[in-house]
């Protein structure tokens, strides 16, 4: 049975279950960005996933190259954590022009297990950008993201997590107390971390060091 999770993450030291629950009593309408919300599809596989290929996101925005934004700051962020090795993006390109799949387009499940092997990864992760703007304001810059990833491991039938997750940089100042993010590249490197750190707990296993 699939899990259904919301979970909020603090840099620092994590909140109790009590504390985040009057947090957001008291601060009505910031649920929907108060950390990322997944579902647990399948177990974790037991061996480790080290080698990930992150394939090319979809972008729903009128953010001019908002996908590849967030899809290059992801894999730096996913790639400076020990015990992972991230596939180069000209090589997943590489493939998807051999199998003519669009870019800007989802491949279908069997193009998927076709990657996965021509890439030799050991998990695909796959996604979309719901949200992506920057409210200029007179003094200051709030940047809004929103994502939906998936992972998948090789060879799945279907994926082990998906994850929805909503930041506005003001949350930060809000929420966490860590002052206003006001770059959208700032911000996705946090949201990127964020989901990161959730999936790690629910099993994306690196190899061993």
């Amino acid at each position: 049975m699939a899990k259904r999770f919301l979970v909020p993450i603090s840099p620092g030291r994590p909140f109790s279950s009590l504390l985040w629950a009057l947090l957001l009593l008291a601060l009505p309408g910031c649920l929907a960005s108060s950390g990322p919300v997944f579902t647990q599809l399948t177990a974790a596989p037991e061996k480790p996933m080290c080698r990930i290929a992150v394939l090319p996101l979809l972008n729903h925005t009128d953010f001019i190259q908002g996908g590849t934004i967030f899809y290059r700051i992801f894999m730096a962020e996913l790639n400076q954590r020990p015990g992972f090795t991230v596939i180069q993006e000209g090589d997943i390109r590489a493939i998807y022009r051999q199998l003519r799949i669009n870019p800007r387009s989802a491949p279908s499940h069997e193009q998927t297990l076709v990657l996965a092997d021509r890439l030799k990864a050991d998990a695909l992760i796959s996604g979309e950008i719901i949200t992506m703007r920057e409210n200029r304001g007179a003094k200051e810059t709030k940047p809004v993201l929103a994502v939906n990833l998936t992972l998948t491991p090789a060879g799945a039938d279907k994926p082990m997590l998906t994850t929805y997750h909503r930041r506005s940089g003001e949350d930060y100042r809000k929420i966490m107390h860590f002052g206003l993010v006001n770059t959208m590249t700032s911000l996705a490197a946090l949201v990127a971390d964020e989901i990161l750190d959730l999936w790690q707990a629910h099993g994306l296993t690196p190899c061993a060091s």
